[in-house]
Parts: structure tokens; sequence; C-alpha cells
């Protein structure tokens, strides 16, 4: 996936056996970025119905402050109907991001399981057997 101007904002990976979805998002985020990425995991959530999503933002900067309302409005429900089980965040490591992720969590632990993870190593290895899948 990329932005208007050609550059990637996300790539998705499918990883079957354990029903997960890796979303790994890439440069800059801004408000209209993150919601669009969201759409598009929607998407991939509507087709592929994952009970596990894991978000890794390890190779970003930008903040999710002006997409929280639309994240818990939009794209929370819609995922609680689609039958999402937990959701799995890869931390950035930047303290100006801090504040946001930690909106972020309670947005979503309000309904979903949130669990943290310091780098994409960690999280892949306890979430996703060999072989994920990439999506167009």
């Amino acid at each position: 996936m990329t932005d208007s101007h050609g550059v990637p904002l996300a790539d998705y990976y499918h990883c079957q056996p354990d029903n997960l979805l890796y979303v790994r998002w890439h440069g800059h985020l801004t408000g209209d970025t993150v919601v669009e990425t969201f759409r598009q995991t929607l998407y991939w959530q509507r087709r592929l119905a994952p009970r596990q999503l894991l978000l890794d933002r390890s190779r970003t900067t930008g903040v999710w402050e002006e997409a929280l309302p639309w994240i818990q409005f939009e794209w929370l429900p819609e995922s609680v109907a689609l039958r999402l089980e937990q959701v799995h965040c890869v931390l950035v490591g930047n303290p100006l991001d801090e504040h946001c992720c930690q909106e972020f969590v309670g947005i979503v632990e309000r309904r979903l399981p949130v669990h943290l993870f310091h780098s994409s190593h960690q999280a892949l290895a306890r979430l996703c057997r060999p072989m994920a899948q990439p999506m167009a």
C-alpha cells in the first residue's frame, strides 16, 4: 500500500496457521495516512477474518493522535464485529510517541486485549510460525 506520492505506508502479511494479520507500517505517519492504512487493514480483516492483529510501527515516525477518534468509532467497532480477538503492537521506542500509544492502547483495551512488544522479531517469534504469506 502506498500514499498519494507512491511512498509505501504498510505491508500486509497473513500468518494463516496462527490466524494473524501482520501490518508492517513505513514512513512518516499523519492522521490521514493512519486512517487510510486502517481502512486497508479492514479490507484484509473482512477477507481473511483473522482473530489476531499485529501492528508493527517500529519503522515509522509521526503520531496517530488525529486518527484516534476514527480508530475508536469506525475501525474498532467493525473489528469487534468481524470477531477480532486480540491486538498486538510493536512499540516505536520514541518518547514523543509514547503518549499517543498509551491513548491508542486505552481505546482498544476497552473492547479487546492488547499486547505490547519491543521489537518485531520478538512479536513474530511469539505469534507467528514461519512462512507468513505476503499480501498484495
